[in-house]
């Protein structure tokens, strides 16, 4: 499901948070590059709601040269080394596995456009050779995806409802129109 954009390279979102003691920003510009689709941007905004916490960037910058890799989304501890790391959409297994070998301290998420393929993504770490327990992973569902997709504009507005992790459920209105779905959490 790789949509390409050929308009914008920006998106702005308006965001409003049901909890306003999260601090989700209230305003959120997330660049696309031109080997990026419109479900990378969708996952890249959902997996910053999602997992949003103090200093939580999209993209960022590393200041360590030994990681030869910009993240999707990056929380650096006060040392300047990743505390938080999410790639988001398909990646290939020796970037993951350099990932997990030069952030060894950092939270690690994988999130995909997928449900229903926690299995298949499990065995191909494993296979791949990625140390275990150190990669957290997350499907959303590609319907839900694809919808998103469809309503992305240059300009976007978000009423953000926290999401639970007990069970996995999501709820928020995406430039007035109301979503509520389940999406999948799984460990590797």
């Amino acid at each position: 499901m790789a949509f390409n954009l050929k308009g914008p390279h920006k998106f702005s979102f308006r965001i409003e948070c049901q909890d306003s003691r999260l601090g989700i920003p209230g305003r959120l510009i997330v660049g696309r590059q031109d080997e990026e689709s419109e479900v990378h941007v969708v996952l890249k905004v959902l997996s910053y709601l999602i997992f949003y916490r103090h200093r939580l960037q999209i993209g960022g910058h590393l200041f360590h040269d030994n990681i030869p890799f910009l993240p999707d989304l990056l929380q650096l501890d006060y040392e300047g080394h990743p505390g938080f790391w999410a790639e988001c959409g398909p990646s290939e297994m020796p970037r993951l596995k350099k990932i997990v070998a030069k952030a060894p301290n950092a939270e690690i998420w994988w999130v995909r456009e997928r449900m229903g393929e926690m299995d298949a993504m499990k065995a191909a770490l494993k296979k791949a050779g990625v140390r275990p327990e150190r990669i957290r992973l997350l499907g959303l569902p590609g319907e839900l995806v694809a919808s998103l997709c469809h309503s992305l504009q240059a300009r976007n507005e978000i009423f953000w409802m926290p999401a639970t992790m007990e069970p996995p459920e999501l709820q928020f209105d995406f430039n007035q129109e109301w979503i509520q779905s389940g999406f999948e959490l799984g460990r590797y």
